[in-house]
């Protein structure tokens, strides 16, 4: 039988797909950071790091609520984010949320919001989680292992 050619995978811009590219994006209080990394095992090699300051938390305690200067940046920001990681033709988008969105009155409708948007589906953290995790600020891999523990 003779020998089939299989075309590889192309991805958004005509070139072969690329394997394993993975992000984290994460909502925190204060900021909110897009980790692009390749899979390498047990080592992820950081391709792209950045982090932009919102401030989504800014009166929360004596509103109950998100700021809406930081919402509106936050949802800026978030939707530049998606185009990046399409640019960049990301395979895998893990978007987490933290304290503020979780404990916000209007925490779920800014969820929605980010949803409607962009198409990123928050996984919004239990305070456990949160603690558990070191999240994407250091490595931008933690997240990707649902049951990681331990120090980083």
């Amino acid at each position: 039988m003779p020998a089939r050619l299989v075309k590889p995978r192309r991805g958004a811009r005509g070139r072969p797909a690329v394997a394993g590219r993975r992000a984290v994006i994460d909502i925190g209080s204060n900021s909110i950071r897009l980790v692009v990394y390749q899979d390498g095992g047990r080592a992820p090699l950081q391709l792209f790091n950045e982090k932009v300051l919102c401030g989504l938390g800014r009166g929360l305690a004596a509103s109950g609520n998100l700021a809406p200067e930081g919402v509106g940046m936050a949802i800026a920001n978030l939707a530049r984010f998606k185009s990046l990681v399409t640019a960049m033709e990301v395979k895998q988008v893990e978007v987490v949320a933290t304290a503020a969105v979780r404990d916000a009155r209007n925490g779920a409708a800014f969820v929605g919001e980010v949803a409607r948007r962009t198409g990123f589906k928050v996984r919004v953290l239990a305070k456990q989680a949160a603690r558990r995790s070191c999240l994407c600020a250091d490595c931008g891999c933690a997240v990707m292992v649902r049951e990681a523990e331990g120090r980083w």
